[in-house]
């Protein structure tokens, strides 16, 4: 769920208030946890989400890359064979929403053709979880998490790259978690985001 509030009614307490409500609602559906992705920026809301029991769980970052046409040797994984070192986090973003990166969703993910991967001499140096979500919008892709070496890296966002031109996207954008370093030209930082969790 997006939530933002106008400014007209900021600093009245109805904020916290739907929070309350929405995380209510969650508990009857029996979710253990709930989170929220605040521009790192935004002190008022992240003092907010901390006084209603959230925490910092990770922080992310957004970038913005242009399709262009690019030399790599990043490929689509096959299966989820040997990907499981790669795994650095507990969430993926998928559309801006933050799911669990465990084994079996890894798994589940390559064999749907989401998993990039980067190989040298038969050994996996990064990986990556593009999404092909109808929730975003037509002329953007969106890669939702990122891991590997310098080099590899490099090459996955490449790949992404000529995947974007070869099908005709404006834009690509990139969630990768605050600790990745990315180094391409024309990747276009844009904002730090954290991301709040709270156990309900």
């Amino acid at each position: 769920m997006l939530f933002r509030s106008h400014p007209n009614f900021r600093r009245k307490g109805y904020a916290s208030k739907i929070i309350i409500a929405t995380e209510s609602l969650a508990r009857k559906k029996k979710l253990t946890f709930a989170r929220m992705i605040i521009a790192d920026n935004n002190k008022r809301s992240l003092k907010m989400a901390r006084s209603l029991g959230y925490t910092l769980e990770d922080k992310w970052w957004l970038y913005n890359l242009a399709p262009k046409k690019q030399s790599t040797t990043a490929r689509l994984a096959k299966n989820a064979k040997n990907l499981e070192s790669m795994i650095q986090s507990t969430t993926y973003s998928e559309s801006w929403n933050w799911l669990p990166l465990t084994k079996p969703v890894l798994t589940k993910l390559a064999n749907a053709g989401r998993v990039i991967t980067y190989s040298k001499n038969k050994k996996i140096l990064a990986m990556g979880i593009w999404n092909k979500s109808s929730r975003l919008d037509d002329d953007m892709m969106q890669l939702g998490y990122l891991n590997g070496t310098k080099d590899g890296i490099k090459n996955i966002l490449q790949f992404m790259q000529n995947k974007g031109f070869e099908e005709k996207t404006e834009r690509i954008q990139l969630l990768i978690q605050h600790g990745i370093k990315p180094n391409l030209k024309g990747l276009d930082k844009r904002m730090l985001f954290c991301l709040m969790k709270k156990e309900l």
